[in-house]
């Protein structure tokens, strides 16, 4: 499986390989879980290098496992996987750095990979309460019986209102949109 990050866009699982070098092209980040032969010729036709194979991971000795094949750093570190069991493993994970991108080769999942989708899963939650947050206010006190409310005796109060509550909600959403944080 192949993911890409790209700035500004949701992480973006290749299931058409003509998109590949598009993808490759704009991505920050590309996550390499359980590679195929297939992902992994496609892969290295977009980026113009060698990925290593399983077995050269798994191969490396501990002279080998940090090297540079012209302007790309290539690291393979051994990582706890399997953390919560009675007897934890562990893996080897490349990483690969380019001068445009970081490529990451894994066939397991470590810890950190997980926290990292968790994290990002709860603040696209977070933000949505801070979204939704204004709006329920506002319709919360208006909702309430009061009789010196001074817009309950405008003609303009509902609208006024309703606006309110829609221009609450868009400007957290424009201003994380901007920030990329969507």
């Amino acid at each position: 499986m192949i993911t890409f990050y790209i700035p500004g866009e949701p992480a973006l699982e290749l299931a058409d390989p003509a998109q590949c070098a598009e993808f490759t092209r704009r991505a920050v980040w590309i996550d390499l879980c359980e590679l195929t032969p297939e992902e992994e010729q496609e892969l290295e036709v977009a980026l113009g290098l060698d990925i290593p194979t399983r077995k050269e991971m798994q191969a490396s000795e501990s002279l080998s496992r940090l090297y540079k094949e012209g302007n790309v750093l290539y690291l393979t570190a051994t990582v706890l996987v399997k953390a919560q069991i009675e007897r934890p493993e562990s893996a080897a994970v490349t990483f690969i750095l380019t001068p445009k991108q970081l490529v990451t080769l894994r066939y397991e999942t470590p810890m950190a990979f997980q926290a990292f989708r968790a994290r990002r899963e709860a603040n696209v939650r977070a933000i949505a309460a801070v979204v939704f947050l204004p709006p329920t206010l506002v319709a919360s006190i208006y909702g309430m019986n009061f009789e010196l409310m001074p817009e309950l005796k405008w003609a303009a109060g509902y609208p006024f209102a309703i606006v309110l509550m829609v221009i609450s909600a868009v400007l957290p959403y424009v201003s994380f949109k901007r920030k990329g944080w969507l």
